[in-house]
C-alpha cells in the first residue's frame, strides 16, 4: 500500500527511516486537514480503493494495517475506524473497544487518530472542508451524508490502536475549534451529537485472518 508521510516541526528532523516516504517537511503551524487537502491534491485517487490517514501517536500490533483493511472490506463499511484500547485517551465513550465483537455499525467515526476512506465515499467526503480546518465537525456531517448515498460506517474493534502516546489537543486552541465547528454545522446537514453515541448493529462473526 503506497504511503505518504509529512514531518511536522520546526525543531524536528524527518525520520530517517521514513525519509522514502516523507513528502513534506512542514516547519510552521497549518491545520491538519489543509495540510491533508494539500497532499491528497497531488495524489490521482482513481487508482485507490481505500484511503487510510493516521496521526503520528498511536500504537498497532504487528499486521494492523493488512488485517484492518481486510475487516473493513468484511463489514463493508465505506467510512471506519479502529477502536481504542481500554486505557486510551478518548473523548467518546463509543470509540473504545468491545473486545466480544468485530465491529460495529454505527453513526459516528471520530477525525482520529485513525480513520479509512473507500473509494465510493471520496466524493462525498473529499476534499475536506477547510471552515474547519481540524476537522471539528465533521463527524456530525459524514453520517447524513454516508446515510444518503446508501453506504454504511462503523467502528472496527478486532484491531484497535493504542492512543495513549499523548493527550488529545496539546497542539491548538479548543475554543478556536469550537468556533469553527459552529460555522462548518451552520452550513451543512448534520446530526445532533445524541444520534451519534449508539451502535446500530454489532458483527460478531468473521472467518478471515485476526
Amino acid at each position: 500500500m503506497p504511503q505518504r508521510w509529512l514531518a511536522l516541526g520546526r525543531d524536528i528532523d524527518p525520520d530517517p527511516h521514513l525519509a522514502g516516504l516523507t513528502t513534506a517537511h512542514i516547519t510552521t503551524r497549518v491545520p491538519k486537514f489543509v495540510l491533508l487537502n494539500r497532499e491528497l491534491a497531488k495524489v490521482d485517487l482513481s487508482a485507490f480503493d481505500l484511503l487510510v490517514v493516521t496521526d503520528d501517536d498511536i500504537e498497532v500490533q504487528s499486521g494492523f494495517l493488512d488485517a484492518y483493511c481486510a475487516l473493513q472490506r468484511h463489514c463493508d463499511l465505506a467510512l471506519a475506524q479502529p477502536a481504542r484500547t481500554l486505557h486510551s485517551f478518548h473523548d467518546h465513550h463509543i470509540t473504545l473497544q468491545r473486545p466480544w465483537c468485530i465491529a460495529r455499525l454505527t453513526r459516528f467515526v471520530e477525525i482520529g487518530p485513525v480513520f479509512s476512506v473507500r473509494a465510493d465515499a471520496f466524493g462525498l467526503l473529499l476534499p475536506f472542508d477547510e471552515r474547519s480546518p481540524m476537522g471539528w465537525g465533521y463527524d456530525h456531517i459524514w453520517p447524513v451524508r454516508i446515510e444518503a448515498a446508501g453506504l454504511s460506517m462503523g467502528i472496527i474493534d478486532r484491531v484497535p490502536v493504542d492512543h495513549s502516546l499523548r493527550e488529545q489537543s496539546r497542539t491548538y486552541r479548543a475554543v478556536d475549534e469550537q468556533r469553527a465547528m459552529r460555522r462548518l454545522l451552520d452550513a451543512n446537514r448534520h446530526l445532533p451529537k445524541g444520534e451519534l453515541m449508539r451502535a446500530r448493529a454489532v458483527i460478531l462473526r468473521y472467518q478471515g485472518a485476526s
